[in-house]
């Protein structure tokens, strides 16, 4: 709360950025719902969470989608890769976040 006012806060998250750091960082597997729940907490100590979006080719990982889906204020957009193979969450993001 600042001045009274509680901050109302949304996160854009590039999810396939993320889950390939956390992969090539730990030896054990992060959950998407273990950075869900981080990311709520972390938010919850500092205002009032508004929503979350994950960006990223879900048709790669349908389950990671379900998992979204099923917590309040949390939303995912598929964002599927081109022909070449290049992930395209950036563009995707970027203008929704301006």
């Amino acid at each position: 709360m600042v001045g009274g006012v509680t901050n109302s806060l949304e996160a854009f998250v590039d999810w396939e950025n993320i889950r390939r750091r956390l992969a090539d960082n730990y030896a054990e597997k992060v959950t998407i719902r273990q950075v869900m729940d981080a990311l709520e907490k972390v938010a919850n100590e500092i205002g009032t969470l508004r929503q979350v979006i994950f960006y990223g080719d879900f048709t790669l990982r349908r389950d990671d989608a379900r998992e979204i889906e099923r917590k309040a204020k949390f939303l995912y957009r598929g964002v599927l890769r081109s022909p070449s193979g290049r992930d395209r969450t950036d563009a995707t993001m970027i203008p929704e976040i301006l």
